[in-house]
């Protein structure tokens, strides 16, 4: 993980280096082994530097070779391959052959393909070109869109990038607005728009794009987008998906200072963690710095699992631990606003902020994490849709009660987030979207059979499907589609935040923004029921690069570079071409990664379901950690009053205060909000 930046300018200007300097400053925690600038007429770079690979040791950025010069945040996962391929345009370049950088590849590569050399690119990259033969600029990002780059675009004046935005206001002419859109979507806690950011004028290049800037123009394109293969052969499911995992780790842990691993004892961080230490120790590189949470409250503490991991690990571990009840919430994101730019980070993420911290104090430069292995292997909940569709009842029936066997063991030995009290509740949550659309589709004689099935099967009442969906069999779609606007307006009124003051609430036209999500969420995926049309449509989502973005800004602040196995390329195309039956297999939800690693879990890691709900942890941060500085706020929030009903945060205050149970879920995420928002406004250096 490094820093980027730079800026072309259209009106006449010169890049300045001293300029460009100052961007990289405003980075220095992603990249604390110094900076440096390059500029030419118009254009220039900035590096800010964060050496981790053995390759990093002997980088110098931005590298000047031909008509080129490249910044890059990269790492590219398939330079085994690569560097020999493009060994003669190194030659040309007068690159180093043999220490080779991955800045150098990339370089190498655009030589070689031009803008086509995001083909042939594997790892986790947001990098900048400047092409003195075109006279264009060249930003990239990954796949996934897990490194970081925003930026701004003022007609006839400039284009800019950074890895965070704080370097871009470092410009003349690129001034601090807020956008208040962004404000309100962070009161409200339920939406989440990862292209526009909190500042107008600056924006993410979007994950998976190029984008080529000249002195009059900006164009942008998609340069991927996850599509299944055909199916691996069936003998060797498991084999292979353990192979994909191995390199994906692999790539991961190539650095030239200790590695760390998140391991909150979910079947995920195990996996990585157990994996890690394996490779470690053939490279003769151990220990592995794990890092994980404790709680007090033995209902909600997952040390016992990950203590079993450590327990096989042994001294191939060290093992660190981060206690968020010792924390507390205004000093905590004090420190933490001091950094971030984003206002709409917040939430229990502070985790993944304190794991990066802590890791750091013990001279490990990247974290690997478990982020997403869900979306990657897929829980497989869908395959009870495709029973459903197939009339395979009988199939609903078992995999639905051995999936209930199994949580319910789990939810003896600890408090998780299964909510289902019988099969036939899990089978029907799972099949009522389904009901929905042959409604719908008016699918008259399909629906019957559902609902005699259900009967059947489950014990349901014959005309309970027909008294939920009645509307979507006999009224007209123009009149359904009025009245799901209707319900969506109606129910966005419910989820517009008592803590927003009702001004900015009209002004942002927040209870539309909601109700526009209502409606899109619904219709997301509607007729679409298979497991790997769920899986193509959460990486397709907004939720998987947003989490991605926050992941990268909480660790950077402590010069801590974040990589994500379950995240590589390699992997997730091979994941997602895997039958459903390789997802949710006689009751095991994610089967392909329990049998791949069925032999290195640990068998109370390997058998887990469930995960563990930290709901009252969270609601104890937020109201007892530090009262009196809380009050302080709310008794003088500062510019943050332009946007809350005081008043009524206060009162939601009083409520949490005197019994957190006392509120919902959404109401502690909206004082949670009203309280971060406030301290954002006091604290970050951009106010």
């Amino acid at each position: 993980m490094s820093a980027i930046a730079g800026v072309l300018y259209r009106d006449g200007r010169h890049a300045e280096t001293a300029g460009l300097q100052g961007m990289a400053r405003r980075m220095a925690h992603r990249g604390p082994d110094g900076q440096a600038a390059w500029a030419e007429g118009p254009v220039g770079l900035a590096h800010a530097m964060l050496r981790t690979t053995p390759e990093s040791l002997a980088e110098s950025l931005p590298l000047v070779a031909g008509p080129f010069a490249l910044t890059a945040d990269a790492r590219i996962d398939n330079r085994d391959v690569l560097v020999p391929q493009l060994h003669a345009d190194l030659v040309a370049l007068g690159l180093d052959r043999e220490v080779v950088p991955d800045s150098s590849v990339i370089l190498a590569a655009y030589a070689r393909w031009g803008v086509d050399c995001v083909d042939h690119l594997i790892g986790a990259y947001a990098f900048a070109l400047w092409d003195g033969r075109e006279q264009r600029l060249v930003c990239v990002r990954d796949h996934f869109g897990v490194r970081p780059l925003y930026t701004v675009d003022l007609p006839g004046r400039l284009f800019a990038f950074a890895s965070e935005p704080k370097a871009l206001f470092a410009l003349d002419g690129v001034d601090v607005v807020l956008d208040e859109d962004r404000i309100a979507e962070s009161l409200a806690a339920r939406l989440y728009e990862p292209v526009k950011t909190s500042f107008q004028d600056v924006v993410r290049l979007p994950a998976a794009h190029v984008l080529t800037a000249d002195r009059e123009d900006t164009a942008r394109r998609e340069y991927w987008r996850l599509e299944p293969t055909d199916a691996p052969p069936p003998a060797s499911y498991a084999e292979r998906f353990a192979e994909h995992f191995d390199e994906a780790v692999r790539c991961r842990v190539r650095s030239a200072f200790p590695v760390g691993s998140e391991l909150s004892g979910g079947l995920d961080s195990s996996a990585i963690t157990v994996v890690a230490a394996r490779v470690l120790e053939a490279e003769g590189r151990l220990p592995l710095h794990t890092v994980s949470l404790a709680y007090s409250d033995p209902a909600s503490d997952e040390r016992p699992f990950g203590q079993a991991v450590l327990d096989q690990l042994g001294d191939a571990a060290v093992a660190h631990y981060i206690y968020p009840e010792r924390e507390k919430i205004v000093d905590l994101y004090t420190e933490i606003y001091q950094t971030l730019d984003d206002l709409r980070v917040r939430g229990n993420g502070y985790g993944n902020y304190l794991s990066g911290r802590e890791v750091s104090r013990h001279g490990v430069r990247v974290l690997l994490t478990g982020q997403d292995g869900d979306t990657t292997v897929g829980h497989g909940w869908e395959r009870l849709a495709e029973m459903a569709l197939a009339g395979d009842w009988a199939g609903v029936d078992r995999e639905s009660a051995r999936v209930f066997a199994r949580a319910q063991a789990d939810q003896d030995r600890s408090r998780s987030q299964f909510t289902y009290t019988q099969p036939s509740q899990l089978a029907s949550a799972h099949i009522r979207p389904l009901l929905q659309w042959w409604a719908e589709e008016t699918a008259v004689v399909p629906f019957a059979r559902a609902s005699l099935a259900l009967r059947r099967q489950f014990g349901a009442a014959a005309l309970g499907p027909l008294r939920h969906y009645w509307r979507q069999l006999v009224l007209p779609r123009a009149v359904r589609q009025r009245l799901a606007r209707k319900a969506a307006d109606a129910g966005a009124a419910q989820m517009v935040p008592t803590t927003a003051a009702d001004g900015f609430v009209r002004r942002t036209g927040l209870r539309q923004m909601l109700a526009r999500d209502v409606l899109e969420k619904a219709a997301d995926g509607r007729g679409e029921f298979s497991v790997t049309e769920s899986q193509l449509r959460t990486f397709r989502s907004i939720a998987l690069e947003g989490n991605l973005n926050k992941l990268d800004l909480y660790p950077a602040a402590s010069g801590v570079e974040a990589r994500h196995p379950f995240m590589d390329i390699r992997l997730v195309q091979y994941s997602v071409s895997l039958p459903s039956r390789e997802k949710l297999r006689d009751g095991w939800t994610r089967a392909v990664l329990r049998d791949a690693l069925w032999h290195e879990l640990p068998d109370t890691v390997r058998t887990r379901l469930n995960k563990m709900h930290h709901g009252e942890q969270q609601d104890d941060f937020i109201f007892r950690s530090q009262p009196d500085q809380v009050e302080a706020l709310l008794a003088d929030p500062g510019s943050a009053a332009a946007y809350l009903d005081m008043d009524a945060v206060r009162s939601l205050w009083a409520r949490g205060r005197a019994d957190s149970r006392a509120l919902d879920e959404w109401e502690v995420a909206w004082i949670g909000a009203a309280i971060t928002l406030i301290l954002w406004f006091k604290v970050s250096p951009l106010n």
